[in-house]
């Protein structure tokens, strides 16, 4: 009897939050007919709800979201309801052709709709989900534990044939990353788009300036909070697919709020992951380690600016990152990167795992291949030297007052005759401010006699009390 009263009180709390979700047809107040999205790629998309309400409806809004986050857009939609047969529908075109909307192909859309009535009735209706894909492609997929690989067949069974050897290849590789970075590969949904016209694929890439896009051709490229790469069809396919797969693995197990994580930890960790089906031999690196012109590796927080530092950046990175893998060991490379997910600065995981820092890691790695090392010295600077002030004795004053007047007879025995004739009548006046004005410690003639007395005045009675004379 007492577990009934409990399932009863249990149901009665229940009840009311039944009629927060739509369930299609069932609820008695709003009923919804369909909701769907229209793709018009890559101009929009637009979001549509029809059904009826015995109520008059007071907004419907839009909760989606695209991608693996969990934060949602929520935004109104413009609606019209009919008073014959209490019908609504309502509809919101996104842009998805700006930077800011833009959405990859291959994206996961999370979509639902909220409806309240002038009664406060508010009601929410199922989340429905679609891949983001162009209508106008015929879009296969081929799937591989986490991994879904979507491409166009063009040339019979061709492209299928590359695509699955393509995925075989990319799956062993995320295998063997996701444990390096503390990661379970199941819980991190993948998606590939294989493109094999690079003109339409620059479509699917984010809005860019037309003379970028005559000037850059882009390979591939990874979006994180989706889960998505994109990646044109040639010779370095699988290479370029790993290289940004790894980017999103990185990101989804060290990124924190706290920190950015630098490039040569990026870029180095997404070469070495390309290259794990086969060896690369960096010429470009080689040369550089020859002619002992490596760069400081670790000082980059994002690539170098210079062009002809860029390759040779990739490559001294992947050689960097390979080291601490390969002869510090797998368990510490993991060990720091979950350090730095749990947000401290990338010096102070280095320092947690390796016992280093930055600089120290850099230069055991340095030492391993024979090269230089990086200087750790720091140059104190040089504390100003404080001028020495020697007091003048009394002797020392009545010199250089002396010397000064002198200087000023001189000075004066040389103004010209005229000179003398026109000034006759000041000259006593211009005298004494000449001897005034002089910088230093030298003093006028006319005031040796009362600074002597002073001076005795005061010496004097203090020899006599030093004596206990007085």
């Amino acid at each position: 009897m007492k577990k009934n009263i409990v399932l009863l009180s249990l149901l009665i709390f229940l009840f009311p939050a039944l009629d927060l979700i739509a369930d299609d047809n069932t609820n008695p107040k709003v009923s919804i007919k369909e909701t769907n999205i229209n793709i018009n790629f890559p101009s929009d998309i637009t979001f549509n709800i029809t059904g009826s309400s015995t109520e008059q409806i007071d907004s419907i809004n839009l909760l989606f979201k695209s991608g693996q986050g969990n934060t949602s857009i929520i935004h109104p939609l413009e609606f019209t309801q009919h008073e014959n047969n209490n019908e609504f529908q309502a509809s919101l075109k996104w842009r998805t052709n700006t930077s800011e909307r833009y959405i990859p192909q291959g994206s996961l859309i999370e979509y639902r709709f909220t409806i309240l009535t002038k009664s406060e009735y508010n009601l929410t209706t199922k989340a429905n989900t679609i891949i983001y894909l162009d209508p106008n492609q015929k879009w296969e997929n081929i799937k591989s534990g986490s991994i879904t690989f979507y491409y166009s067949e063009v040339y019979g069974s061709v492209v299928k044939k590359r695509s699955e050897k393509l995925l075989q290849i990319i799956s062993e590789t995320v295998d063997i990353m996701s444990p390096l970075l503390g990661l379970e590969s199941k819980n991190n949904p993948l998606s590939i788009m294989l493109f094999n016209d690079y003109d339409y694929m620059t479509k699917s890439l984010p809005p860019k300036s037309d003379t970028i896009m005559r000037n850059l051709v882009t390979e591939g490229q990874a979006f994180t909070s989706e889960g998505v790469v994109l990646v044109l069809d040639n010779r370095q396919t699988s290479a370029t697919a790993t290289h940004e797969l790894t980017h999103i693995l990185l990101d989804k197990a060290a990124k924190s709020k706290y920190i950015n994580i630098p490039s040569w930890l990026h870029e180095g960790l997404a070469e070495y992951a390309s290259h794990l089906s086969y060896t690369a031999k960096d010429s470009i690196f080689e040369k550089a380690l020859a002619e002992d012109k490596l760069l400081n590796i670790t000082k980059y927080s994002s690539p170098p600016g210079k062009p002809k530092d860029i390759l040779l950046f990739y490559g001294q990175s992947e050689q960097f990152i390979k080291y601490i893998i390969t002869n510090l060991g797998n368990d510490n490379f993991t060990k720091f990167i979950k350090t730095l997910k749990s947000g401290k600065s990338i010096n102070n995981a280095i320092l947690d795992t390796y016992e280093l820092d930055k600089t120290g890691l850099e230069n055991k790695w340095r030492k391993h291949i024979g090269a230089s090392l990086i200087s750790t010295s720091i140059k104190k600077p040089k504390a100003p030297v404080s001028p020495i002030i020697k007091p003048y004795t009394l002797k020392e004053v009545i010199t250089n007052s002396k010397k000064v007047t002198e200087e000023n007879k001189n000075k004066n025995s040389s103004i010209s005759t005229k000179e003398k004739e026109a000034q006759s009548q000041n000259q006593i006046t211009k005298e004494t401010s000449i001897a005034n004005n002089n910088s230093g410690c030298g003093l006028s003639q006319s005031n040796d006699v009362v600074i002597l007395l002073s001076l005795l005045f005061i010496f004097i009675p203090f020899r006599l009390k030093k004596n206990n004379i007085i």
